[in-house]
This record gives C-alpha cells, structure tokens and sequence, in this order.
C-alpha cells in the first residue's frame, strides 16, 4: 500500500488504457472466474485508470487514451472498427491484444487478425496442446511457459512460470517486415503440438495425424517500431497474446501471470520503471503438479502405502501366532 500510495504522488498523470467493447471481450469489472476484476485492481493500484472504449461509437481512438486493450473477443469487428485500430497503431499507437482460439475451427475476428499479421505476426488457426507438461487440474490443452526472451524489458526477470489456457501458436514474420523490432516474449515447452484438427478436437478424441507443427512455440510477442514510410511521431509499441484466458481471475494469480500482463502494460505505456517481478499477496496456495507428479502422489498414496501397511499386519499377525 505504501508503494502503490508513493508510485502515485510520483506520477504528474495518471496514464489511460482504454478497454475495448462490444465484441464480447472479457470485462475487466467482471467478478466471475472468466471476468479481470483482479487484473483491473492490479492496473489501478499501478495508478492507471482504466476506460471503456466503442470503436463504433468513437470512430476513432480518442486522444487521452495512452494505450488500448483488447481482450479475447468472441465476436467479429467490423471493417471500420480494424480500420480504427490500424489507423492508431499505424499513427504510433500502443496495445496489448489477446487473440482466442475457436475450438469450433471458425476464426473468430478475421478483420483484426489481418490487422495483427500487417505488423508481422500471424495468429495461427490451431489450439496447442502439450504431451507431458501441463497442470494435472487444467489439461493437456494449457501450456506451461519456462521460456521467456532475455531481450525484453517484460520478460528479462523472468523467475516464475506462466501457465497459459486454449493459446493459439503466433508467428513473426520478421522478413516482412524488417524495419519492426519483433521478439517471442514467452514460448511453450518442445513437448507442444499445434493442433489443427478442430472436428476430433469438438468430439473431444483430440486425435493427431502427426503432421502437425511441433515443438516450442511463441504465444506472447511483442512488436515495436514503424510501418515503411510511416510518418508517426513515436514508435507503435504492441503485445500479442495468442490467449486472453491467462489473465482471467481463476489463472492470472497462478506464476508469473499476473506479471505478465502487468509488464506488458507498463511497456506498452512506456512506464518501463513500472516493470518488475512483484511482491505475491500472502493468500492461500495450492500445489500445482503435473501429470507425471499426480500419478506418482497417487501410486503412493492410494497402492503402496496401504499395501505396505496391509504386509506389516500380516507380518505382525504371522509372528505373533507363532509365539
């Protein structure tokens, strides 16, 4: 509290991240375990304010907006709305963008992924699901992340890992665009296939022709600088996530999460004195295992602790009838 309360009288302004609505994004008021209520509390004890924002309504970015959210819309733009969010990233704009996969296969927003690739990364159409490493209460289908890049300001300190639900590969393109500074903030594990089979994955078989893209992939990226021939005053800052379910509140408290995003805002922001590894509130904790470490805590507990207690009765009952 002292911190959040210094961090404010420091401040001249209090910087805007303006969310974006209408296409069923998560609600950053939203309480249930799919809202960003946590996430929200964490922005505004940064002390930014958070604002509503209707691309339709405005037709445009207003100005005191110093960065714009847009997370996990389950529902297509309009032309004119990427149109909005084009023009103000072309225009140096900032924004951190959380782009979710469709188990149905459909893509959800066409318009805004061809947004999202004119600056050099591709959200691939695939859900990636991981052979061993993931959370034994989550699935095969939430990546666990150990690797974060070295070279962003977001990730360099890096000493927790994320746990990232339903994500989606992200591909950068650096030859297409060579003028633009992009890196791979946080990668899967090697054990990870991107899984493009939507009709077993809707049955739930989730069967694999073993042609599908494998290995670590990137779904958080970020990207800086200006488009060719752009006349932007300021370099357009923007983070990619290929999820939006990593900062929802039954996840963002587990790991790095909430540092994840909370870094990501600041840099966007350009508020890098901001980014850091943050103190974790004294809540309760739970274990989080794997699937291999589950079925060993099982196989212990369950079989061979009762089988070894059953052998020393027997024992026991065998020794004494013979005295």
């Amino acid at each position: 509290k002292i911190t959040n309360a210094v961090i404010k009288l420091l401040k001249e302004k209090s910087q805007t991240l303006c969310y974006v609505t209408g296409h069923g994004e998560k609600e950053f008021s939203g309480q249930e375990q799919e809202g960003l209520s946590f996430v929200k509390t964490a922005i505004e004890n940064q002390s930014y304010t958070l604002k509503e924002l209707q691309l339709l309504k405005e037709g445009k970015v207003p100005a005191n907006c110093d960065a714009i959210a847009i997370m996990g819309p389950s529902k297509g733009f309009l032309k004119a709305e990427a149109q909005v969010v084009q023009d103000y990233l072309a225009g140096g704009g900032r924004a951190i963008i959380a782009l979710d996969v469709d188990i149905k296969g459909n893509e959800i927003t066409p318009e805004l992924n061809s947004v999202v690739e004119s600056w050099g990364v591709k959200p691939t159409n695939a859900l990636i699901i991981n052979a061993q490493h993931y959370p034994a209460n989550l699935g095969p289908s939430a990546s666990v992340l150990l690797l974060f890049s070295k070279e962003s300001p977001i990730t360099k300190d890096f000493k927790y890992q994320a746990v990232f639900p339903s994500a989606r590969p992200l591909e950068i393109n650096k030859s297409a665009h060579p003028e633009l500074t992009s890196l791979p903030l946080g990668q899967t594990l090697p054990d990870s296939l991107a899984l493009e089979d939507f009709k077993s994955l809707s049955s739930g078989k989730m069967s694999t022709t073993g042609k599908e893209k494998s290995g670590s992939m990137a779904v958080a990226v970020s990207v800086e600088g200006k488009l060719k021939d752009s006349k932007a005053a300021k370099n357009t800052r923007i983070v990619l996530f290929g999820t939006s379910l990593f900062a929802v509140n039954a996840i963002v408290n587990t790991g790095g999460n909430m540092d994840f995003f909370m870094n990501s805002a600041a840099w966007v922001l350009e508020d890098e004195s901001l980014i850091s590894i943050r103190a974790k509130d004294e809540a309760p904790s739970k274990i989080e295992m794997s699937v291999k470490q589950n079925n060993f805590v099982m196989l212990v507990t369950v079989i061979l602790v009762p089988v070894l207690i059953a052998l020393l009765g027997i024992i026991i009952w065998t020794l004494r009838r013979k005295l």
